[in-house]
């Protein structure tokens, strides 16, 4: 995809494509539209996984006696990285309410299934609907005393925070702050280049922030006064168009792919998370597995013989915008890191492990857990697999690092000492409170 392109209109919404109605199915009935309206249903002894993978794209499953006008329903769909099996392509719901860990979008993909549409009618039974009241009515009394800034600003809020504590990630969990936080946090993307704030349902942290951007003045201005009735300010940028429809990226999207990829340039990382929605991708895994591949070849590990003559660098926001797409389709080096960074680095070998942030074959979400005494006392396995296997690999990193990391300042160290010695499973860095 170019620079000046728009994602594909079949990569936009099911709704666009499928205007078809199914009207009022058997009670055991599945039912599914494939392609152009097919439609195919199935004995209520028949389960959709019994069936195998379809032989072509399933676009809409339903079960029950329904009346579903797809035009007007609510749909969980993949995107390509689903359809090509990328190890953490997410489902989204519409275009930006996403779930998006564990690639759950790559078990939709190698069963053929594009996406669900489903319209209700009914209620959600609640287990304790005056203790659900209660807490709501104690969370609306209470936001301005308590959480007023996540209200304002969404999860992205906590960046400058964290960073000052040392608990954000950077440059592959090297170090624990950034001088450029300030320029990808949420108080930057309100003044540059946010229209509108959302929410989940009901939802008094409003993390959904929503960006537009576009490339020509005349288009900006325009949207300015036809869609948001000049109310908003679009921003222009000749590189990169961002469609609002796809919202705009909240806390673990702005650091995993801005500080821990070494990156500042905010319209470049809204891009970014544009993408991951549109092409269905979960940007901690994605952003983790790049910071590892780049620290990788920063030492080395990874060669352009590896990568196809394409240099993976921290810094360089516009190479990460096109390196998104190559992991969507596997193309090229993306095929490598579309297997996540666990995977990716059993296919390397040559000590690259020692680089990985993941817990369980799952990339680490954006906590530097080496700033967090609780996170140290109720995972220390975890912590010490993460980080004892950089420090054994380059003798602490210490002298390496600047700023706030694992091993400086005796940071770690003094939140170590609340962490009962049998629980050190993996000794090996002196600052950990293990032998060297």
């Amino acid at each position: 995809m170019g620079k000046s392109e728009s994602p594909p209109e079949d990569l936009v919404s099911v709704l666009r494509t499928t205007k078809n109605r199914l009207a009022y199915l058997s009670q055991n009935d599945w039912a599914l539209i494939i392609d152009k309206a097919k439609r195919v249903r199935f004995s209520k002894n028949e389960t959709l996984i019994q069936q195998g993978k379809q032989t072509k794209v399933v676009y809409l499953l339903a079960k029950g006696k329904v009346n579903i006008d797809v035009s007007r329903s609510k749909v969980a769909q993949i995107g390509p990285a689903g359809e090509h099996l990328v190890r953490f392509a997410c489902i989204a719901n519409d275009l930006n309410e996403v779930a998006g860990r564990t690639g759950m979008g790559a078990v939709m993909g190698s069963k053929r299934l594009k996406a669900i549409a489903v319209r209700g009618h009914g209620e959600v039974k609640l287990a304790d609907k005056p203790g659900l009241l209660a807490i709501a009515k104690w969370v609306s009394a209470t936001m301005n005393e308590k959480h007023r800034s996540f209200h304002e600003f969404g999860t992205g809020a906590a960046m400058q925070g964290k960073n000052l504590e040392g608990g954000m990630p950077v440059l592959n969990y090297r170090m624990g702050a950034a001088d450029s936080v300030a320029k990808v946090d949420a108080i930057a993307v309100r003044d540059q280049l946010r229209v509108k704030m959302t929410s989940c349902y009901s939802c008094s942290v409003r993390c959904k922030k929503v960006v537009h951007v576009e490339q020509q003045e005349a288009a900006a201005r325009a949207a300015e006064q036809e869609v948001y009735q000049g109310r908003a300010r679009v921003a222009v940028d000749p590189r990169y168009r961002i469609d609002p429809r796809y919202g705009g990226p909240e806390y673990e999207s702005l650091a995993s792919l801005g500080v821990n990829l070494g990156l500042d340039d905010l319209i470049a990382v809204c891009k970014s998370n544009e993408m991951c929605n549109y092409l269905g991708m979960d940007t901690v895994s994605l952003g983790a597995t790049l910071a590892w591949a780049m620290e990788c070849f920063e030492k080395g590990l990874l060669t352009l013989d590896d990568t196809g003559g394409v240099p993976l660098q921290f810094h360089d926001a516009d190479a990460v915008v096109k390196l998104i797409e190559m992991v969507a389709y596997r193309r090229g080096v993306g095929d490598l890191l579309a297997d996540g960074s666990q995977r990716a680095s059993q296919r390397v070998g040559r000590g690259s492990d020692a680089f990985l942030t993941t817990v369980k074959g799952l990339e680490m979400a954006m906590h530097a857990t080496f700033g967090k005494a609780g996170a140290i006392r109720q995972a220390p396995d975890a912590l010490f697999a993460v980080f004892t296997n950089r420090v054994n690999y380059d003798n602490a990193l210490a002298p390496q690092s600047h700023g706030v990391g694992p091993c400086s300042g005796g940071l770690l160290k003094s939140w170590m000492k609340s962490v009962p010695q049998s629980t050190r499973s993996t000794p090996g860095c002196p600052a950990l409170g293990g032998s060297s």
